[in-house]
This record gives C-alpha cells, sequence and structure tokens, in this order.
C-alpha cells in the first residue's frame, strides 16, 4: 500500500475547491465592498445601505451560499460574516482611497 501525499483519504481537487471557495468569498464580499464605498458620503456607510445589503446577503446566502444554503440560521451566520468582510473592505478602501485631512 502507497502512502498519498495529500494525507489519508486527501485529495488534491478538495484542495481546489477550498482555495475556489475562498476566492469567491473574498472576490464577491469585494464586490459588496465597492458598492458600499461608493455610497458611503463622508466616509461612512449609511446605516441602510448597511441594512440593506445584510438583508440581501442573507437571502443570497439562504439560495447559494458556501454554507447557509436553504438553511436561515447558517445563512444569517454566513451573512453576517461576508457582511464584516465587505465592511473590512470599506475600511481598507477609505484608507487607502481618500485623502487624509490632517
Amino acid at each position: 500500500m502507497r502512502a498519498n501525499r495529500h494525507g489519508a483519504g486527501g485529495c488534491p481537487w478538495l484542495v481546489l475547491a477550498l482555495v475556489r471557495d475562498a476566492a469567491g468569498l473574498g472576490l464577491s464580499t469585494f464586490a459588496v465592498g465597492i458598492v458600499l464605498y461608493v455610497l458611503a458620503p463622508d466616509g461612512q456607510p449609511l446605516i441602510r445601505h448597511v441594512v440593506a445589503t445584510g438583508a440581501a446577503l442573507l437571502i443570497w446566502c439562504y439560495c447559494d451560499g458556501l454554507v447557509g444554503r436553504l438553511s436561515w440560521g447558517l445563512a444569517a451566520v454566513e451573512a453576517l460574516l461576508r457582511l464584516r468582510l465587505a465592511l473590512v473592505w470599506v475600511e481598507l478602501l477609505l484608507d487607502a482611497l481618500r485623502p487624509n485631512t490632517e
């Protein structure tokens, strides 16, 4: 019996799927972050935009999320995590693209 270089029962396809999902998560939250950044009037996204984005993410995660598919509880957790990542992207964009007035 030969040892598998990907561990017991491991498969290189699983690693590729994980990388694909991580890239998809990063790109999708970056896209949401860009929209929130564009809509942000004085360096802060409006609360109504954040709430609307969270509701849209909840529905998307319920229909086609990574872990929340067809489960409202898991979709809510995934949507909150995606929203938090999108808000981190907004902070990074604000720091990088807005001039410092100090």
